[in-house]
């Protein structure tokens, strides 16, 4: 295994992290696990990765081989198809939510792929349009509504709590938002952290608009901070050590501490070990980094600094979050 190397472009926004005197963290590149005729990577429990393959299905791969485990189930008992494009996985002790942006709902899973019910769609109350971006947290199942633009909060069997009012908080009808767009306009992705903030990735003005950029809000809707703007993010994820941002332009994943400052990125475009053709889907689970490929047929397995005391944490007898 070998550390990797920061792109060109990387070494430019490193050495400002370095002049506020925070050293980037350690990135090692453990393997590329092979998931031919993968769309996107959708998401993990830890122990398995799901991916979603470009015929539709989606399957959970073995963490540690890299071996499809089940499927999840594609009919419902009636034969009706239950998903159409997958987009995004959040998973709970004992249910797998997987978002649909065809069918428009979160179709639920046990965590054997079988199916268990589903909630979200347009006809229902707390509908959903083109939804994107899914996660869960405390209890409650996050959706990044894109079409709707909003985030929708639903109770972990499904049952509609609420919209997150960041139009109607008067905190962020104070602000000027030609300086801070708190407002948001095509949201992709949702994560929430250990203290209830909720990040989203605004993909304002479409895939490679400037105006893309991840957005954080208290769990009552106030705008808290943006993170600042480098590249053109297409995918979040949180983990203990920071926030992890997907880079369509540099063909990088960034990572930011807990102020928001650019703490590291690796990988680069090409064909080499950690590097991309494509960037197809983030997750992040106890220290391990998954990037999906599509272009090249790959899920690139990247470890962290944090996953060493993630791993003494286990050795303790904690457990992964998902």
């Amino acid at each position: 295994m070998r550390l990797i190397t920061i792109a060109a472009l990387g070494l430019l926004l490193q050495g400002a992290v370095l002049a506020q005197g925070s050293a980037p963290a350690r990135v090692e590149y453990v393997r590329p696990i092979p998931a031919p005729e993968t769309r996107k990577l959708l998401g993990t429990d830890g122990q398995h990765l799901y991916v979603a393959r470009k015929s539709g299905q989606v399957d959970a791969l073995e963490v540690g081989t890299g071996q499809p485990a089940f499927s999840l189930q594609m009919k419902d008992a009636r034969g009706g198809k239950l998903l159409g494009q997958a987009e995004s996985v959040a998973v709970s002790e004992d249910t797998v939510y997987v978002l649909d942006s065809d069918e428009n709902r979160v179709v639920m899973y046990g965590r054997d792929g079988k199916h268990k019910g589903q909630f979200g769609s347009r006809s229902s109350e707390g509908g959903l349009s083109s939804p994107q971006g899914i996660a869960y947290a405390g209890g409650i199942v996050y959706v990044a509504d894109t079409g709707n633009r909003r985030i929708q909060l639903y109770g972990d069997n499904g049952v509609f709590l609420y919209t997150l009012p960041i139009d109607s908080v008067p905190a962020n009808k104070a602000l000027d938002e030609q300086k801070v767009p708190y407002r948001l306009e095509k949201p992709i992705a949702v994560a929430v952290d250990a203290a209830g903030q909720i990040h989203v990735l605004d993909n304002a003005g479409g895939l490679f608009s400037d105006r893309s950029q991840v957005k954080v809000y208290a769990s009552d809707g106030r705008h808290l901070r943006l993170l600042p703007k480098n590249g053109k993010p297409v995918a979040l994820q949180l983990a203990p050590d920071g926030v992890f941002v997907a880079d369509a332009e540099g063909y990088a994943v960034q990572r930011y501490d807990g102020q928001g400052r650019m703490a590291g990125l690796f990988g680069s475009r090409g064909d080499g070990r950690g590097q991309f053709q494509s960037l197809a889907g983030l997750t992040v689970a106890a220290g391990q980094v998954y990037v999906g490929d599509r272009e090249r047929g790959l899920v690139h397995h990247f470890r962290t600094a944090a996953a060493a005391l993630a791993q003494a944490t286990l050795g303790a007898g904690g457990q992964p979050s998902v």
